[in-house]
Protein backbone atom coordinates (compact mmCIF):
# COMPACT_ATOMS: atom_id res chain seq x y z
CA UNK A 1 0.00 0.00 0.00
CA UNK A 2 1.40 3.47 -0.85
CA UNK A 3 2.53 5.62 2.09
CA UNK A 4 -0.09 8.30 1.35
CA UNK A 5 -2.91 5.74 1.65
CA UNK A 6 -1.53 4.50 4.97
CA UNK A 7 -1.37 8.08 6.35
CA UNK A 8 -4.94 8.74 5.19
CA UNK A 9 -6.24 5.63 6.97
CA UNK A 10 -4.45 6.60 10.19
CA UNK A 11 -5.81 10.15 10.21
CA UNK A 12 -9.38 9.03 9.40
CA UNK A 13 -9.36 6.51 12.25
CA UNK A 14 -8.77 9.36 14.71
CA UNK A 15 -11.83 11.31 13.58
CA UNK A 16 -14.94 11.24 15.72
CA UNK A 17 -15.92 11.55 19.38
CA UNK A 18 -13.42 11.49 22.22
CA UNK A 19 -13.20 11.81 26.00
CA UNK A 20 -10.71 14.14 27.64
CA UNK A 21 -9.35 14.26 31.17
CA UNK A 22 -7.23 17.13 32.42
CA UNK A 23 -5.35 18.33 35.48
CA UNK A 24 -3.33 21.48 35.94
CA UNK A 25 -2.33 24.51 37.94
CA UNK A 26 -2.21 28.23 37.32
CA UNK A 27 0.14 31.16 37.48
CA UNK A 28 -0.66 34.29 39.49
CA UNK A 29 -3.89 36.16 38.79
CA UNK A 30 -4.84 39.75 39.58
CA UNK A 31 -8.43 40.94 39.82
CA UNK A 32 -9.13 44.67 39.94
CA UNK A 33 -12.47 46.25 40.63
CA UNK A 34 -14.59 48.33 42.94
CA UNK A 35 -16.89 47.56 45.82
CA UNK A 36 -19.34 50.28 46.88
CA UNK A 37 -17.05 52.96 45.43
CA UNK A 38 -13.79 51.64 46.92
CA UNK A 39 -11.04 50.43 44.60
CA UNK A 40 -10.17 46.79 45.26
CA UNK A 41 -7.35 44.60 43.95
CA UNK A 42 -6.72 40.95 44.79
CA UNK A 43 -3.83 38.59 44.01
CA UNK A 44 -4.09 34.83 43.95
CA UNK A 45 -3.71 31.77 41.78
CA UNK A 46 -5.35 28.49 40.83
CA UNK A 47 -3.60 25.89 42.98
CA UNK A 48 -5.09 22.82 41.33
CA UNK A 49 -7.83 22.17 38.78
CA UNK A 50 -9.14 19.07 37.10
CA UNK A 51 -11.84 18.30 34.62
CA UNK A 52 -13.45 15.90 32.24
CA UNK A 53 -15.06 16.51 28.91
CA UNK A 54 -16.30 15.14 25.65
CA UNK A 55 -15.42 16.34 22.20
CA UNK A 56 -15.48 15.65 18.52
CA UNK A 57 -12.45 15.55 16.22
CA UNK A 58 -13.37 16.84 12.75
CA UNK A 59 -9.81 16.48 11.40
CA UNK A 60 -7.74 19.60 11.89
CA UNK A 61 -10.47 21.15 14.09
CA UNK A 62 -11.65 19.77 17.44
CA UNK A 63 -14.64 20.97 19.51
CA UNK A 64 -15.27 20.06 23.15
CA UNK A 65 -17.39 20.73 26.21
CA UNK A 66 -16.01 20.13 29.68
CA UNK A 67 -16.75 20.52 33.36
CA UNK A 68 -14.02 21.35 35.86
CA UNK A 69 -13.44 21.75 39.58
CA UNK A 70 -10.72 24.06 40.83
CA UNK A 71 -9.10 25.18 44.05
CA UNK A 72 -7.88 28.77 44.11
CA UNK A 73 -5.91 30.61 46.76
CA UNK A 74 -6.39 34.32 47.50
CA UNK A 75 -3.12 35.74 48.81
CA UNK A 76 -3.82 39.42 49.53
CA UNK A 77 -6.39 42.12 48.95
CA UNK A 78 -5.91 45.87 48.65
CA UNK A 79 -8.86 48.14 49.42
CA UNK A 80 -8.47 51.86 48.67
CA UNK A 81 -4.68 51.48 48.90
CA UNK A 82 -4.59 49.46 52.16
CA UNK A 83 -3.17 45.96 51.78
CA UNK A 84 -4.53 43.01 53.78
CA UNK A 85 -3.34 39.41 53.90
CA UNK A 86 -6.41 37.40 52.92
CA UNK A 87 -4.95 33.87 53.07
CA UNK A 88 -8.23 32.39 51.80
CA UNK A 89 -9.17 29.31 49.75
CA UNK A 90 -12.05 29.10 47.31
CA UNK A 91 -13.40 26.15 45.37
CA UNK A 92 -14.86 26.73 41.91
CA UNK A 93 -16.90 24.82 39.33
CA UNK A 94 -16.70 25.66 35.65
CA UNK A 95 -18.23 24.63 32.34
CA UNK A 96 -16.37 25.36 29.14
CA UNK A 97 -16.82 25.19 25.39
CA UNK A 98 -13.62 24.94 23.40
CA UNK A 99 -12.26 24.87 19.86
CA UNK A 100 -8.79 23.71 18.87
CA UNK A 101 -7.02 24.03 15.54
CA UNK A 102 -4.39 21.34 14.96
CA UNK A 103 -1.33 22.15 12.86
CA UNK A 104 -0.48 18.99 10.87
CA UNK A 105 3.14 17.78 11.05
CA UNK A 106 2.95 14.21 9.68
CA UNK A 107 4.48 12.98 12.95
CA UNK A 108 3.27 11.83 16.36
CA UNK A 109 3.64 15.44 17.60
CA UNK A 110 0.90 17.95 16.69
CA UNK A 111 0.98 21.59 17.83
CA UNK A 112 -2.36 23.38 18.20
CA UNK A 113 -4.02 26.64 19.20
CA UNK A 114 -7.04 26.61 21.49
CA UNK A 115 -9.84 29.03 22.39
CA UNK A 116 -12.50 28.52 25.07
CA UNK A 117 -15.12 30.23 27.17
CA UNK A 118 -17.83 29.62 29.69
CA UNK A 119 -19.28 30.28 33.13
CA UNK A 120 -17.82 29.45 36.53
CA UNK A 121 -19.10 29.80 40.07
CA UNK A 122 -17.54 29.55 43.49
CA UNK A 123 -18.86 27.67 46.48
CA UNK A 124 -19.12 31.02 48.32
CA UNK A 125 -20.68 33.03 45.46
CA UNK A 126 -24.24 33.50 44.31
CA UNK A 127 -23.47 34.89 40.83
CA UNK A 128 -21.86 33.29 37.79
CA UNK A 129 -18.59 34.65 36.44
CA UNK A 130 -17.86 34.49 32.72
CA UNK A 131 -14.38 33.91 31.39
CA UNK A 132 -12.55 33.26 28.16
CA UNK A 133 -9.22 31.70 27.33
CA UNK A 134 -6.69 31.11 24.62
CA UNK A 135 -3.65 28.92 24.47
CA UNK A 136 -1.11 26.92 22.58
CA UNK A 137 -0.41 23.26 23.08
CA UNK A 138 1.32 20.15 21.86
CA UNK A 139 -0.31 16.74 21.43
CA UNK A 140 1.59 13.45 21.35
CA UNK A 141 -0.12 10.42 19.77
CA UNK A 142 0.84 7.84 22.42
CA UNK A 143 -1.22 5.12 20.71
CA UNK A 144 -4.07 4.79 18.22
CA UNK A 145 -6.56 5.42 21.07
CA UNK A 146 -4.67 7.79 23.43
CA UNK A 147 -3.25 11.28 22.91
CA UNK A 148 -1.31 13.07 25.66
CA UNK A 149 -1.23 16.84 25.56
CA UNK A 150 0.23 19.85 27.33
CA UNK A 151 -1.10 23.38 27.05
CA UNK A 152 -0.20 26.86 28.21
CA UNK A 153 -3.08 29.28 28.27
CA UNK A 154 -4.13 32.77 29.22
CA UNK A 155 -7.56 33.42 30.73
CA UNK A 156 -9.40 36.68 31.09
CA UNK A 157 -12.75 37.85 32.34
CA UNK A 158 -14.59 40.90 31.02
CA UNK A 159 -15.82 43.56 33.41
CA UNK A 160 -18.75 42.10 35.31
CA UNK A 161 -20.51 42.35 38.67
CA UNK A 162 -20.26 39.27 40.91
CA UNK A 163 -22.05 39.37 44.26
CA UNK A 164 -21.97 43.20 44.26
CA UNK A 165 -18.26 43.37 43.33
CA UNK A 166 -17.47 45.06 40.02
CA UNK A 167 -14.57 42.91 38.77
CA UNK A 168 -12.15 42.86 35.85
CA UNK A 169 -9.78 39.90 35.97
CA UNK A 170 -7.03 38.29 33.95
CA UNK A 171 -4.20 35.85 34.46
Amino acid sequence: QPASAQEEEASESQLGPYIQVGIGTGFGTTVDGSYYGHSVSADGRTVLAGGIGIGYDFGSVRADISVSRGWSYLDNVSVSGYKYDADDNNYVWGVGLGLALDIPTNSKWTPYVHASGGPSWGDNNDDLAWGYGGGIGLTYAASQEVDVYGQVGYNWAPSQTIDGFEADGSG
